[in-house]
């Protein structure tokens, strides 16, 4: 499991002390951001190329170039597989208010960061993600019920347990 994943920050964001994320946590890395949940990690990214986009990053050349500068990464091989994998050129000005845009180009960059581990984030991680970025409070609720109902699916025994135990107990 690579880091990024580990740490629910796909886009392998760094901790920046000027800067506190929204669902940003104390985590043992010191190097990396650490959220408190996958959507939160991908919201942040999100933030972040709405950033970028509103200081003219607005092509995958631009925003890479920024993202993951060459003093760090291979940055043209990046862009290649980003506008592959976007099918989109790397100068086609883009518009990332467009969730469909902003969610192809995240998921994109999430890839390149955690590979593998990327498949490992379901679809609905994306869309609580975006629902963050414009409603963090509609947003919390949501992973709460989603939270929620994982419990109900790994311990669905109990919720059948509980009556019949208060029936019993009842009964008597």
């Amino acid at each position: 499991m690579t880091r990024g994943f580990k740490n629910n920050n796909p886009g392998n964001i760094r901790l920046n002390p000027l800067i506190q994320w929204d669902g940003e946590i104390d985590g043992n890395d010191v190097a990396f951001v650490t959220f408190k949940s996958m959507p939160y990690g991908i919201r942040a990214l999100m933030k972040l190329l709405l950033n970028y986009q509103k200081r003219g990053y607005n092509t995958i050349s631009k925003i890479l170039n920024r993202y993951a500068p060459p003093s760090e990464n291979n940055t043209s091989n990046y862009i290649g597989i980003i506008s592959s994998k976007m099918g989109i050129p790397k100068d086609k000005i883009l518009d990332l208010n467009n969730s469909a845009t902003l969610i192809l180009l995240t998921k994109s960059i999430i890839s390149v960061e955690i590979g593998k581990d990327s498949e490992l984030i379901p679809n609905s991680d994306y869309s609580l993600a975006i629902l963050l970025l414009k409603d963090e409070k509609l947003g919390e609720i949501v992973l709460k019920l989603k939270e929620w109902g994982w419990y109900a699916i790994r311990y669905w025994y109990i919720l059948i347990l509980i009556p019949v135990v208060l029936y019993q107990i009842t009964k008597k």
